[in-house]
């Protein structure tokens, strides 16, 4: 299953009184219980959002245990940033109570399983072939790479340009951060791996000097 950290507060008027409950659960939701058809919104300070409509919404039910239907809106969407060029599947809700007109926040997008990403992804190829999405692999060590960079470019000692070859050197072997069953990496695990890339590249460097002399030719 999927999973979505909800984190809100809920008012509700009783007797003229309002009373205000704190909510914090995380829902399980197993988006390939449904298939889904698009609306895609209008352009939006460089993004688009595309609403994902579902043919049922019972894999809603941990959701609407907390928002009932007859209280609120639920909508699913994808979010689409025209400046890049290729996209990861990012599930995120917008919740409407239906009296109030407000939206209510939920400050993480879904944690998706391999199964409900790829679910998701090949809906969107069909749907949206306009927009080019990442394959599972390709989103997490881009995830990696993006997270290795950030982790590393306060080290002086590393130029812009190593970081980046670091970065992408980690990626390479993503499947071994790779948390499994979801569309994650295990970030605690990426700093060691980082350093033992390094070493081994040393390491070389230092056992086969006249080797690295020719690269340098």
């Amino acid at each position: 299953m999927s999973k979505l950290y909800v984190k809100t507060e809920k008012v509700r008027l009783i007797d003229g009184e309002l009373f205000k409950a704190k909510i914090e659960k995380q829902v399980n939701i197993n988006f390939s219980a449904a298939n889904y058809t698009t609306k895609v919104g209008d352009e939006d300070h460089g993004s688009i959002s595309v609403e994902l409509i579902p043919d049922n919404i019972l894999f809603l039910n941990e959701l609407t245990d907390i928002f009932p239907l007859e209280q609120y809106e639920i909508h699913i969407y994808q979010d689409i940033y025209l400046k890049r060029e290729r996209h990861k599947v990012v599930i995120e809700f917008t919740i409407i109570n239906k009296k109030s007109g407000e939206k209510i926040y939920l400050p993480e997008s879904a944690l998706l399983t391999d199964e409900d990403y790829n679910h998701i992804r090949d809906i969107l190829i069909t749907e949206v072939p306009q927009f080019e999405i990442k394959s599972l692999d390709e989103s997490i060590m881009d995830d990696i790479e993006e997270f290795t960079y950030d982790t590393f470019a306060h080290e002086d000692i590393l130029t812009q340009d190593s970081i980046e070859y670091l970065s992408n050197m980690v990626s390479e072997r993503y499947k071994e951060l790779k948390t499994e069953g979801y569309a994650d990496f295990e970030s605690e695990g990426l700093e060691s791996l980082a350093q033992n890339i390094v070493e081994k590249a040393l390491e070389y460097a230092f056992t086969f000097p006249d080797e690295l002399k020719k690269f340098f030719e």
